[in-house]
């Protein structure tokens, strides 16, 4: 969306792996690796929208209050 605003074109599939990309290469490092943490929530938005992804975060959040 931000590519659009400012009138580039944006390829999502060129994004999504360049993401996927910047992602593995972080999981890999060697220094401070990108990882969930065991005690970590994961929340993956691929398949909810908005309203479910703020009725997961405020279930958990009471949870633990």
């Amino acid at each position: 969306m931000q590519l659009l605003n400012r009138g580039q074109e944006a390829d999502y599939l060129k994004i999504l792996s360049d993401l996927e990309q910047r992602d593995f290469r972080d999981s890999q490092r060697s220094a401070a690796p990108l990882k969930q943490m065991p005690d970590a929530i994961l929340l993956d938005t691929s398949h909810i929208n908005i309203d479910e992804a703020v009725n997961f975060i405020l279930t958990c959040y009471k949870k633990v209050v």
